[in-house]
């Protein structure tokens, strides 16, 4: 008892230096503990011995620094009415009272608005405006090395696909050069009795033919190559053609079937060989060989090993269609302007060279040299650039005029 009323003044004389201290603005009031009910009157209240009373005073008077003790509802986890923690409250002594740790209201209000829900209609759009672009910058930070790349690839892609078409073009461009047809020709003229006549008379033939053509002879023409339509189909019904460009031509400008044409752009004498076998199925009685100009643009053989090719072949030609008739037409010129090109190993001096070669070999193999050259050349000896669009080929009108001369010195 002595105990527990010594700590019953304590708090008492506490709570009285409390309620005499000014509180400080903005400052809530301490919570004040009930007092204790004291005893009963009816009860007496035990008394201590002097000494002991006198003792326990001093006791108390020299523990005016003691802490307060922690009292029902001041634990050190109880929340405030703001919901903030709180430490419980200490007291340096009786009439002493530290001030409480007080909430910040800045603070509080910040993090307030914070948590505070914003309707969408009053909410500032600059604020949903920015979380757009971010998320928009941030899409394109983590894609944009694939668009780029992409990007890349299908430019690279165009750029291969214009290279191999104008490869494609320029190849294509090439081959319809050698086989170009004119927008404008000798052919186009004005129905009529006297037109027709002025057509025909130019195209005469006018020709010196052999009495005979017997093995290894030679025929040639006098007449000059003009534009005139092709007449003399029937007389190709039983025959083939051998060649290269020229003779491709004939099949290109759809003059002769294919079953007609033996040919290849870079056809040689020496390939052709590998070709013969496809003679013995059409049986021909005449076969027209064509070739030359690849042989001598290769420029890997001389004259003379190009005339044994030749040789070669006739020989060949001879042994799968021993009755049919074999006629070597002269190698045809080119114009100078086609000589001079770096890429071109063809010069009109060695055209004659071949050419007088292979009236030998006419002579010693049986068959019979077709010289169609006259026909053909300017006044220089080359090839007249009227009757040609890349130097060498002929150009559709003149085909007719080949056909139509070659079929009168071979009939």
């Amino acid at each position: 008892m002595d105990k527990r009323d010594n700590e019953l003044n304590n708090i008492q004389n506490s709570q009285a230096g409390q309620e005499s201290r000014p509180k400080a603005d903005g400052m809530r009031e301490p919570r004040r503990l009930a007092k204790s009910v004291p005893p009963s009157s009816g009860t007496p209240r035990r008394q201590r011995p002097q000494g002991q009373q006198a003792k326990q005073g001093a006791g108390s008077a020299s523990s005016g620094a003691a802490r307060r003790p922690r009292q029902q509802g001041q634990q050190s986890g109880e929340r405030n009415a703001d919901g903030q923690g709180r430490s419980p409250q200490r007291q340096s002594g009786p009439g002493q009272s530290r001030p409480r740790r007080m909430p910040n209201p800045g603070a509080q209000a910040k993090r307030a608005e914070g948590r505070r829900y914003i309707p969408l209609d009053e909410a500032d759009d600059s604020r949903f405006t920015d979380i757009k672009l971010n998320k928009k910058m941030r899409t394109w930070n983590k894609y944009k090395n694939y668009i780029f790349g992409g990007i890349a690839i299908i430019i690279l892609v165009v750029i291969v696909a214009f290279s191999v078409r104008s490869c494609a073009n320029d190849k294509k461009q090439e081959e319809e050069s050698l086989y170009s047809k004119p927008s404008m020709g000798p052919l186009q003229v004005t129905q009529g009795a006297d037109t027709q006549t002025q057509t025909q008379a130019s195209t005469e033939v006018q020709t010196t033919q052999a009495a005979t053509q017997a093995a290894g002879g030679v025929v040639s023409t006098t007449k000059t190559a003009a534009a005139e339509d092709f007449t003399s189909e029937a007389s190709y019904s039983k025959s083939v053609f051998i060649g290269d460009t020229i003779v491709s031509g004939m099949e290109y400008y759809k003059y002769l079937g294919s079953d007609k044409i033996i040919a290849d752009t870079n056809l040689t004498a020496s390939k052709a060989a590998d070709k013969v076998s496809q003679l013995a199925s059409s049986n021909p009685e005449k076969v027209y060989i064509m070739l030359g100009l690849n042989d001598l643009n290769y420029n890997s053989k001389t004259v003379d090993s190009i005339a044994q090719d030749f040789a070669s072949l006739i020989t060949q030609i001879k042994q799968t269609v021993p009755a049919a008739k074999i006629y070597l037409v002269s190698v045809t010129p080119i114009t100078k302007a086609c000589e001079s090109k770096s890429s071109i190993y063809i010069t009109m001096s060695n055209v004659e060279a071949l050419n007088a070669k292979l009236k030998e070999v006419a002579a010693t193999s049986g068959a019979t040299f077709t010289d169609i050259n006259s026909a053909f050349q300017d006044s220089s000896g080359y090839l007249n650039s009227a009757v040609t669009g890349n130097g060498y080929n002929l150009k559709n009108e003149y085909y007719g005029f080949l056909l139509n001369t070659l079929a009168e010195m071979t009939k």
